[in-house]
């Protein structure tokens, strides 16, 4: 391993950082997780390297990245002293994932920022569907496929297969952390058992973000004329990250269709209820506050009532001392009157 990569002078505890840059919805947020866990480490997701504090990042961070490869960012990740990791999934396995994920969340526009489109055309569509077909076909797709392609050529970056990781996550995860050249300050077993889907979803609160994860799923959604033609079209990139397109022969559209609703049934009937739910909670809510607000209005008005009614008897209190003090004034000052109170005190009479 390069070592600029980290400090080996003696005593001096080097900095773990390591950079995921991969294709989205290829397992990248998992292993982000994983790393963060074996290295006790900061573990950081952006969109765009521009929002990367690149001066202010913590001495151990993992970071996760979907962008293509430059000479800027590489010196960035060198100066900084990242080692890259890259993961790779079934291509097909990812556009079905990102089919899905676009159902749910519409940060998928953030991924390269728009190059080549968004999920827009694809939102609620099946996998058969002529929308996703042209999708998968189409510049945006393209786009997407080149991170992990790019990335999986640059000299000393560590390549991690997502399969791979899936069957034997041990197995992986060392092969991982000899290459990285830090010693794990977890146990392997221990961050993997820290890291299950489930415990994702209600880490991240996000659980469409972690779907299925079994690998070879499009087997079950792609029939061959379509899987096929999809894979001729990115040939590149399965070569290149070592993937074949071996399709369910026996799939038929209508197989493929209901496989599709059975998975999403579920999921889709939860955000239903979910939503009827909150749609409840919202118009009980509505109908709380509309109470609340006509009762401070009454509330408000007795007050002004009240308020005005104080200002009245201040003013006469006022009306009274001003009379009380000019019967004084005439008292201190008319001869009279000053000898009628005297005689009055005299006889034991209050003035």
């Amino acid at each position: 391993m390069p070592s600029s990569y980290y400090n080996t002078d003696k005593g001096v505890s080097p900095k773990v950082r390591i950079a995921i840059l991969s294709t989205p919805r290829s397992g990248n947020t998992w292993l982000r997780h994983l790393l963060a866990k074996i290295y006790d480490a900061a573990d950081l997701a952006v969109h765009n390297p521009v929002e990367v504090d690149w001066t202010n990042l913590p001495g151990d961070c993992v970071l996760q990245l979907h962008w293509r490869r430059t000479a800027e960012v590489e010196c960035q990740l060198k100066d900084h002293g990242f080692r890259v990791v890259v993961m790779a999934r079934h291509p097909l396995d990812v556009l079905v994932s990102i089919l899905h994920f676009a159902l749910h969340d519409g940060s998928t526009q953030r991924w390269l920022e728009g190059e080549g489109g968004t999920e827009e055309p694809i939102c609620g569509a099946m996998p058969c569907s002529a929308a996703f077909l042209k999708y998968a076909a189409g510049p945006r797709a393209a786009a997407l496929m080149a991170v992990s392609r790019q990335w999986w050529n640059l000299p000393g970056a560590i390549k991690v297969h997502y399969e791979s990781l899936v069957v034997d996550p041990i197995k992986m995860l060392a092969r991982v952390v000899e290459s990285v050249g830090w010693h794990a300050r977890m146990p392997l077993a221990e961050a993997i058992a820290a890291t299950t889907m489930p415990k994702l979803r209600t880490l991240t609160r996000c659980h469409h973000h972690f779907w299925r994860g079994q690998p070879g799923h499009w087997k079950h959604l792609l029939p061959a004329d379509e899987a096929n033609a999809i894979a001729a079209i990115h040939q590149p990139v399965f070569s290149e990250l070592g993937y074949v397109c071996d399709p369910d022969v026996n799939l038929d559209h209508n197989q493929a269709d209901t496989n599709w609703i059975d998975l999403n049934r579920q999921e889709l009937t939860d955000r239903l209820w979910s939503y009827v739910r909150d749609k409840e909670r919202h118009e009980l809510t509505q109908a709380k506050v509309a109470a609340l607000e006509q009762e401070r209005d009454q509330l408000t008005a007795a007050l002004q009532s009240k308020q005005a009614d104080l200002q009245r008897k201040h003013a006469d209190v006022l009306a009274a001392i001003d009379d009380a003090r000019r019967v004084r004034k005439a008292l201190t000052t008319n001869p009279t009157l000053r000898l009628v109170a005297a005689l009055k005190r005299a006889i034991g009479v209050k003035v």
